[in-house]
């Protein structure tokens, strides 16, 4: 009897275990449930169409969450276009369009979306070459009107460069000629400057007898007129100052006298004091007996005669 009840007691035992290991183990299904409702799959377009922009083709985009990839299925269930995820989870699949309208489906991990690619135009074809050729054309006028700009820049831009060198041929030539002109007076500045001084020094260093014969010349060719060489006889003359032929010409060739105003000056006298005629007065003032004047001076003379 005994024996009987230690046999019941242990299997009540055993039961009671497993029941209770049945109570602690957790439902796998609910688990599972649970992850296919985190997946979320978006599609932001259910239908397009290819003839948009006579591209002949789609781009079906939108948003999956969860793992894994992303395609396209036909109707018989194939594959036609498979997409990787960027790391937002958004997706884009190309669908090429044909002459029959196409209803597919977007698969990603549990979840599936119905899309439709609506038929391609039957004369799309022409369509799309008719806009090629028109593409063609435009892009033709496009570059024809860009060589015409750019000759037409490379023109102006020559002119442009050609009027610059110019310009500045110009100025380089007018600074060259100011600058050679400050030159030039400077030179004449400082060429004055020794002369000045040589001058100086030689008057310094000057006889007695030529200095003496310089003050006769200017007293004579400012008091009396005298021609150039009329001032010469005068000034080596034995009946007038007897200098030295040598002071004499130092002095005609260092006075300063307007030889053609000397000679204006003896032709006002001799018409204003003895009427002389014109030619009287050039014969006059030319004769070698009378004031010396060289031709050019009596010329001069004759020709300021009132």
């Amino acid at each position: 009897m005994k024996k009987i009840v230690i046999v019941g007691v242990s299997i009540l035992s055993l039961l009671t275990f497993s029941a209770c290991s049945n109570n602690d183990k957790p439902d796998s299904k609910p688990e599972e449930v649970s992850k296919k409702d985190l997946e979320k799959l978006k599609v932001n377009e259910n239908e397009m169409d290819p003839n948009e922009d006579l591209q002949g083709y789609v781009y079906f985009s939108g948003k999956f969450i969860g793992k894994g990839l992303v395609a396209i299925e036909d109707e018989d269930g194939n594959d036609i276009e498979v997409s990787k995820l960027d790391s937002d989870g958004n997706f884009n699949l190309k669908v090429n369009g044909t002459l029959k309208k196409q209803s597919l489906k977007i698969r990603a991990g549990s979840k599936k979306v119905k899309v439709t690619v609506l038929p391609l135009d039957k004369d799309f074809e022409e369509k799309k070459k008719a806009e090629a050729e028109k593409n063609k054309l435009i892009g033709e006028q496009v570059r024809q009107t860009q060589e015409e700009n750019r000759i037409k820049k490379e023109a102006e831009d020559k002119l442009a460069a050609e009027a610059k060198a110019e310009d500045d041929r110009i100025k380089k030539e007018a600074e060259d000629k100011r600058i050679a002109e400050e030159e030039r007076l400077k030179k004449e500045a400082e060429d004055k400057r020794i002369a000045e001084e040589q001058a100086k020094e030689a008057i310094a260093n000057l006889p007695t007898e030529y200095k003496s014969a310089l003050n006769k010349a200017y007293a004579y060719s400012e008091k009396m007129a005298m021609s150039k060489m009329g001032l010469y006889d005068q000034l080596t003359s034995e009946y007038g100052e007897k200098f030295s032929p040598e002071a004499a010409q130092y002095a005609i060739d260092n006075v300063k006298a307007d030889w053609n105003a000397n000679a204006l000056t003896k032709a006002r006298n001799y018409q204003d004091s003895m009427s002389m005629s014109p030619e009287a007065i050039r014969d006059q003032l030319t004769s070698e007996y009378g004031e010396k004047f060289t031709p050019e001076e009596a010329d001069y003379a004759i020709q300021n005669l009132n």
